[in-house]
């Protein structure tokens, strides 16, 4: 299963492996049967990469990596992440890391990981702007510099979301709304009870429009 090992060290990319894990289904049962995570999982894996994953699969998937990969996707299409950078990868990892301890696994999918949530903290974020937020990413690759990058993204996504001293303290994850044609200027927040009210304005229109998010 060369696909596997050429996609975990990065020569395939996520969304070409994506189609290939979904139309071979004999990828996927040799994936499932790698190790065996139905039964109590040995303790000589807590010391290796990737245990949470293995635990996640155990504890609620029944062992079953295709069942964790499945249900990620479904919750993908839902509400963008963060997480669905790089696709799959640290799932299929978890089982060939113990099958394959010498495997090679590329680390850029985590570094973009990271990269995003020093981007986009607990502010930045939401299905209507998710677009903007990957277009913002893709204007600063990391051929500019670690640091360099993260410091010219951070004025860059501020420019666009029209931020200057004040940001919402979103209660659940972000959902910036977005305007006609930029994400709108965050306004003011308030709560009654449980109730959070976030309240925006499109720079273009002038249109206030308020997301309301429950404790």
């Amino acid at each position: 299963m060369q696909q596997v090992f050429d996609f975990l060290a990065g020569n395939i990319s996520p969304e070409d492996f994506k189609k290939i894990w979904y139309s071979n289904e004999k990828l996927r049962k040799w994936i499932n049967s790698l190790i065996d995570l139905k039964s109590p999982l040995d303790p000589s894996w807590s010391s290796q990469p990737y245990q949470g994953y293995r635990a996640a699969i155990h504890n609620y998937y029944n062992g079953s990596v295709e069942d964790f990969i499945r249900n990620s996707d479904k919750s993908e299409q839902q509400s963008k992440s963060v997480f669905g950078i790089g696709w799959a990868l640290n799932a299929i990892a978890a089982v060939v890391v113990i099958a394959y301890p010498n495997v090679e696994i590329t680390h850029k999918y985590e570094d973009e990981i990271n990269f995003y949530l020093a981007l986009c903290g607990e502010t930045f974020g939401g299905e209507e702007v998710e677009q903007v937020i990957s277009n913002i990413i893709l204007e600063h690759p990391d051929s500019i510099g670690k640091s360099k990058r993260i410091k010219m993204a951070k004025q860059r996504i501020k420019e666009v979301f029209h931020v200057d001293k004040k940001y919402p303290r979103w209660i659940q994850e972000p959902e910036w709304p977005m305007g006609v044609s930029s994400p709108m200027r965050f306004i003011s927040q308030s709560h009654e009870g449980d109730l959070f009210k976030y309240v925006f304005e499109d720079v273009d229109t002038g249109e206030l429009r308020t997301i309301i998010q429950l404790a």
